[in-house]
């Protein structure tokens, strides 16, 4: 891939030129060298997106809450797995489940809300795709989501 983009460089007028080594691109040893740095550097790349993976996962399995804190909850302190309940925001929580549950839209659950000055855990005023996210989240009817973009 790196080569390719290099040469596409190259037809335009444009050269590769790297800080750290001398390659000489227009050899067929520099391009090999191009080719074994590269596959070197994603090689490093891929290790690391590995080695993250693994401990978050591990966090998981271990029980340690990761990611935005819900809406409803807060960490208990000195805690670094437990959540516990913000009642303020839970009647939040229970408000949307109940209006979706009576079959008024995500705008309308918004608006109401809005109207009534609630804000969100980062303080912004309830959107649509807030309300989704709330009324989508596994977390709200006990499952904890992991790694849901891994392919």
């Amino acid at each position: 891939d790196l080569l390719n983009i290099v040469e596409e460089l190259y037809k335009i007028n444009v050269e590769f030129f790297s800080l750290t080594e001398k390659i000489e691109i227009a050899s067929s040893t520099g391009k090999l060298m191009l080719q074994i740095l590269a596959s070197f550097a994603e090689f490093e790349r891929n290790t690391i997106v590995e080695n993250v993976y693994n401990g978050q996962r591990q966090r998981a399995i271990e029980g340690y809450y990761q990611g935005n804190l819900p809406l409803g909850y807060d960490k208990v302190p000195d805690s670094k797995k437990e959540l516990m309940i913000n009642q303020h925001e839970a009647n939040i929580v229970k408000y949307i489940f109940k209006s979706y549950a009576k079959g008024h839209g995500y705008r309308k659950i918004a608006n109401a809300l809005n109207h009534k000055g609630y804000v969100t855990k980062k303080g912004k005023p309830f959107s649509i795709s807030s309300i989704t996210y709330i009324i989508s989240n596994p977390f709200y009817i006990g499952k904890i989501q992991f790694a849901k973009y891994r392919h």
